[in-house]
């Protein structure tokens, strides 16, 4: 395969992942992150590349195919598009992390208030005269607890139960029937922030590490919202947890790749801490960017049809099967539904069987039951 099939602009996530050639080296550039850190491309066997170094490092790069087009495919197992340079959507930007400078008395105030947490017991502790998200920072860096971030202060127990479909979810990490978290506290910070519930559209963000040439690293982070979304600001008032580690394993980014930014608990986990947030304790909040779902809004308008029809959920031999009230509106969305359902959520694929009138959804046991979580009264076990 040649060099010149892998330069271009790849889609990930609204980002425009540029793959370049810098003087005798391909570079994997993501916008924002400083060029002079960005992994390299080192050639390998059979046309293919080995990332170097950053959270991809030692993963492999190939150009692939997918529904007749080409794809960058990392790893083997996550395809990225080329970027649509004909959409008009700007691509979402990261921010690098901004350095951090401590004297003595700030550091002794940073570790009383983690003994604070510690004997907290799940309850609420405040920081007094304290800059909340450096403190988050500083928590960050002494790697010794995780995070996960809520618009509700009531939680005194996290239950591993999934009831929300992540997209594109091709690693397979994404739709855990699990507790999650993170090692990263502003990460985490962002989802205490923004507002989940009748937002449209999809909530975009991580956080992705560089190499500097001494051996350091460096984080960048991106977050974003629908582009029609982010002009009324969705933001609010939320809580961030503080979670121990024992019951939490860090997934890797693929398949026997390297960790990833995600921990997943399949037991039940109990805050050592609570902490109420606002979005001006969000360092990024002036760096949200707007990404474009089209796409996805449109999915959500046959999804509510679909419901409407919905008369029984079931779980079936291959994963759900929706019994329907079949009608001309039905009719006339329903191959559109399935046909996006499969674009959009490889896990699953649909097919309609119009003279019985159900609707079979084939994907794994774990989303099966995600799925039939969320039709309430209508499941029937």
């Amino acid at each position: 395969m040649s060099e010149s099939s892998f330069l271009g602009r790849w889609s990930a996530s609204g980002r425009a992942i540029e793959i370049a050639r810098r003087d005798d080296k391909l570079l994997l550039l993501a916008p924002g992150a400083p060029e002079e850190f960005a992994p390299a491309l080192v050639a390998d066997t059979d046309g293919r590349f080995l990332i170097s170094g950053g959270s991809y490092g030692g993963l492999s790069v190939h150009v692939g195919e997918r529904n007749g087009a080409p794809h960058l495919v990392i790893g083997d197992v996550i395809t990225l598009p080329a970027w649509d340079e004909s959409s008009g959507t700007p691509s979402v930007v990261g921010v690098p992390a901004p350095p951090m400078q401590l004297d003595l008395a700030t550091e002794r105030r940073y570790s009383e208030l983690l003994e604070e947490v510690r004997a907290a017991d799940g309850g609420v502790v405040v920081p007094h005269g304290i800059a909340l998200d450096a403190w988050i920072r500083w928590l960050t860096d002494q790697d010794v607890v995780l995070f996960h971030g809520s618009a509700s202060g009531e939680i005194d127990e996290l239950i591993p139960r999934r009831t929300s479909y992540e997209v594109n979810d091709e690693a397979g990490r994404g739709n855990l029937p699990a507790v999650y978290a993170t090692h990263d506290g502003w990460w985490s910070l962002w989802f205490a922030i923004v507002e989940r519930d009748g937002l449209r559209g999809t909530i975009r963000s991580g956080f992705e590490w560089v190499d500097r040439p001494d051996g350091s690293r460096l984080s960048v982070y991106f977050f974003s919202v629908d582009q029609h979304e982010l002009p009324r600001a969705p933001w609010h008032n939320g809580w961030l947890y503080i979670l121990p580690r024992e019951t939490f394993q860090r997934l890797p980014i693929v398949p026997g790749g390297p960790p990833s930014i995600e921990w997943a608990s399949t037991e039940a986990v109990r805050p050592l801490a609570r902490l109420a947030v606002t979005p001006a304790d969000f360092p990024f909040l002036e760096h949200v960017c707007g990404h474009d779902d089209g796409e996805l809004l449109r999915h959500e308008e046959l999804s509510t049809v679909v419901r409407q029809h919905v008369t029984a959920a079931t779980r079936g031999r291959y994963g759900v099967v929706l019994e329907l009230n079949w009608d001309d509106e039905l009719a006339g969305v329903v191959g559109e539904y399935v046909e996006l359902s499969g674009r959009i959520m490889p896990e699953i694929s649909g097919r309609v069987d119009q003279v019985a009138r159900r609707l079979y959804l084939d994907t794994s046991p774990a989303l099966a039951e995600m799925i039939l979580n969320t039709y309430g009264d209508k499941r029937r076990d």
